[in-house]
């Protein structure tokens, strides 16, 4: 979501393809990190709503970019937003219960905005690039849940070959994507099921821990 203030980029697909890969990269990073004990899950949960608030904040400038700012639904997505904004000023959790009603609350406020733009075809453009941020840091929430609280151990084999998996499956993404460019079929419905599977195996990895 991070790109959706960019008028000018490359074709959707491919940048939907790149930014799941960087975040592949971020994920097994993290993991690292964390399990190492490198990391501390309180400081790395600060930094992660940090990124989702700045996501947030690019994709109302993307709604405003496309003067769909007068629009009831465009409002109503934007209001649902802030108030996804304001679940993620809540102060560093440092305990694992405040940990978890701050997930909880975001979770929330996600599943909101969510509802949403699924009420409004309209928004369609703009949803593919909530839900790579969303699935982010969905994915880093479940990895801070585990971790939390946790002596530092070493990475287990089936994270090791779930991100395996994960990562050719994505290079094959990227690869197609750009192959492809501007002749991809509009409804992309087959690369948007190769994203879900992808990120199915991130989840794997991350459960695997």
């Amino acid at each position: 979501m991070e790109k959706t203030n960019n008028t000018n980029t490359q074709p959707a697909p491919i940048d939907a393809a790149d930014q799941l890969l960087l975040d592949q990269q971020e994920l097994d990073m993290l993991a690292v990190e964390i399990s190492l004990g490198k990391a501390d899950v309180k400081d790395k949960f600060e930094e992660a709503k940090k990124q989702m608030k700045i996501s947030i904040h690019n994709f109302k400038q993307a709604l405003s970019l496309e003067h769909l700012q007068t629009k009831d639904w465009a409002i109503a997505i934007k209001d649902k937003l802030s108030d996804l904004g304001n679940k993620l000023t809540h102060g560093k959790a440092e305990t694992k219960q405040v940990f978890e009603e701050q997930k909880n609350n975001i979770l929330k406020g996600i599943d909101n905005v969510k509802n949403d733009i699924s009420k409004n075809p309209q928004a369609t453009a703009l949803a593919n690039y909530f839900t790579a941020a969303t699935e982010k840091i969905k994915l880093q929430l479940e990895l801070f849940e585990k971790k939390m609280g946790v002596e530092k151990k070493e990475l287990t084999q089936g994270f090791k070959d779930e991100m395996h998996t994960a990562r050719e499956k994505i290079s094959l993404l990227v690869a197609k994507a750009k192959a492809k460019k501007e002749n991809f079929d509009s409804k992309l419905d087959n690369f948007n099921e190769e994203i879900h599977v992808a990120y199915d195996h991130l989840k794997k990895a991350i459960r695997a821990l």
